[in-house]
């Protein structure tokens, strides 16, 4: 009889055992399947964002190639970074880092265009052809890298002030005589290396130090 008790018990506990290990089973199941439903939901976000990202900037990029073909500008795109390159003539004198009403209207333009779209980093570069300072404006200018600077910083300036763009986003860098697209031998050459330059690219969002 003892015996028969003995096995009874052992029965009960086994399958108290068997019942408990399916239902941590099912839950552990359930909690998975939870798990393959939230990401699946985070996934179609992502794939949400990336198809809006990239609407976004095909449009902008649609924009920036009209503004070229009107405005008879260079336009270059290279992976993601989209580089609009303005000739100095258009928009300072020689020899100045003013900015003409000529290249007031041209920024003005560029920054219409850039405006919609804030998470993109722009970063301006001032380029000179080899040819120095001329004396009358050495007072002013050290030489073609000062130069270079001084209208990329005046660019950025003028558009920050004029529109709602992030300054976070804008950059200013010269480079003189120093990163040339043509021979300085020639005038045509030496022309199409004066030049300032947009390089526009998608950038991250930016997050307070404190995070």
């Amino acid at each position: 009889m003892k015996k028969f008790v003995v096995i009874g018990i052992v029965l009960l506990f086994t399958m108290s055992f068997l019942t408990g290990c399916a239902s941590s089973r099912k839950a552990e199941l359930e909690a998975l399947q939870s798990q393959v439903i939230d990401l699946q939901g985070q996934l179609a976000q992502v794939q949400t964002e990336k198809s809006e990202l990239e609407g976004k900037a095909a449009t902008l990029r649609d924009e920036l190639r009209g503004f070229s073909e009107r405005e008879k500008i260079q336009l270059e795109e290279l992976n993601q970074c989209t580089i609009l390159r303005i000739p100095n003539k258009l928009v300072f004198a020689s020899g100045s880092a003013t900015i003409s009403s000529q290249g007031k209207n041209m920024l003005d333009q560029v920054a219409e265009i850039l405006e919609p779209y804030p998470g993109y980093e722009i970063q301006v570069k001032g380029h000179t052809d080899n040819k120095q300072i001329k004396p009358e404006f050495q007072d002013r200018f050290a030489d073609n890298w000062e130069l270079s600077t001084a209208r990329a910083v005046n660019v950025v300036r003028y558009m920050l002030s004029r529109h709602n763009l992030d300054p976070r986003k804008l950059s200013a860098v010269g480079h003189g005589e120093f990163l040339p697209l043509a021979s300085n031998e020639t005038s045509e050459g030496r022309a199409r290396n004066r030049r300032v330059e947009f390089y526009i690219t998608p950038g991250q969002p930016i997050k307070p130090l404190s995070e």
